[in-house]
């Protein structure tokens, strides 16, 4: 008899129909049954799990309406050909969310979408559901869904707030990409993390910029780091100088993006500018996207006509959506069009290993 145990699924349990259903997409998408398998009959069924006639019914007429087998009387129930979430992916978006920077980030991964969609032939969806609280309807309804194996991968734009299993990032066998550090709240069988901030390597590519547009003084603004600010503004100015670059006084700041703070930047932007450190600096490092708006309209209001080519300024970018302004700046950061497709030969490969033809066995003499 399959037990609970033999299920395999995080979260809450399902009645039998569910149960049933839930089990047989486990088997399929693990390779157990193949495209085109026979599965057993309803009796097996009903015997197994312990079920009367009417949950298998319902279980197998689920499957069918899903796409993941196909029924024909008198010749039972095989495995579809195609599965139905081939080539269909889930982004996991924080569009409605309170903070600018990650509703613009949201911005660039659903263009960035559609961008792999043409290129590859693929379809994605999104879901405006990672800050929505576990429990919720919306919630459970993705959930439910990507248990569901209606989707090839899911890419979330981070870890879910919550703190259970029943979670997007703890769905096992469902290819999970999120970004940001590897957490422990994310254990999904097949759940991957990808570092999407400005990195040391992205400030070695605006100092190298900066060198070769013959700087030699810069200011560094940069979203508030994990740890010591003090052990932080060392280390940028020490990869600064190994490209001749020195950091002038004041010319380190970091401000949260987390509570993002317009008025407080453009403020101490104007005072910036106002001072002796300031007036030296040649070059700009923008270190967050949405810091150059801000930069853009305080430097032109300081300098007046001179302030596009007052500094040379360097910018994070999430593309392929850059900020909205003509403020000439040179962008290094992340492309999401290229990271998404990483996601999809990933998810991809996760699914087809399962999947790859039966070896043939060989009869040695």
């Amino acid at each position: 008899m399959i037990r609970t145990s033999d299920m395999g699924r995080r979260g809450p349990l399902p009645r039998k129909r569910r149960k049933i259903a839930d089990w047989v997409r486990r088997e399929i998408v693990r390779g157990e049954f193949r495209e085109g398998d026979l599965l057993p009959d309803r009796k097996w069924f009903m015997r197994e799990f312990a079920a009367n006639r009417h949950s298998v019914q319902n279980a197998f007429d689920e499957l069918v309406k899903s796409g993941f087998v196909n029924a024909v009387r008198g010749h039972g129930t095989r495995v579809a050909a195609r599965l139905p979430f081939a080539g269909r992916y889930l982004l996991v978006v924080k569009s409605d969310s309170d903070d600018a920077g990650s509703r613009y980030f949201a911005q660039s991964l659903k263009t960035a979408a559609k961008c792999v969609s043409a290129r590859r032939g693929v379809v994605f969806d999104a879901s405006d559901v990672s800050d929505a609280p576990p429990g919720s309807r919306e919630y459970e309804e993705i959930v439910a869904r990507i248990r569901a194996h209606s989707y090839a991968g899911v890419f979330a734009q981070g870890v879910t707030k919550g703190h259970g299993f029943d979670t997007v990032t703890n769905i096992d066998d469902v290819p999970v990409v999120f970004v940001g550090k590897r957490s422990d709240r994310a254990m999904g069988s097949a759940a991957c993390a990808v570092k999407g901030w400005a990195t040391d390597d992205i400030y070695l590519l605006h100092f190298a910029d900066l060198q070769e547009k013959g700087c030699r003084r810069i200011a560094v603004f940069a979203p508030i780091p994990v740890g010591d600010i003090a052990v932080r503004r060392e280390k940028v100015s020490r990869l600064a100088g190994s490209y001749g670059l020195q950091v002038v006084r004041g010319g380190y700041q970091t401000f949260s993006m987390r509570v993002w703070n317009d008025y407080a930047f453009r403020r101490f932007l104007e005072m910036f500018f106002a001072s002796d450190a300031g007036r030296a600096a040649d070059g700009v490092v923008l270190a967050d996207d949405n810091f150059l708006v801000p930069f853009a309209d305080v430097c032109r209001a300081e300098f007046g006509s001179a302030g596009d080519s007052r500094y040379v300024v360097t910018s994070h970018c999430n593309r392929p959506v850059p900020p909205e302004t003509d403020f000439p700046a040179n962008f290094h950061g992340i492309d999401w069009s290229m990271t998404l497709e990483a996601f999809v030969d990933y998810a991809d490969d996760v699914r087809s290993f399962v999947h790859m033809p039966r070896t043939p066995a060989v009869a040695v003499f």
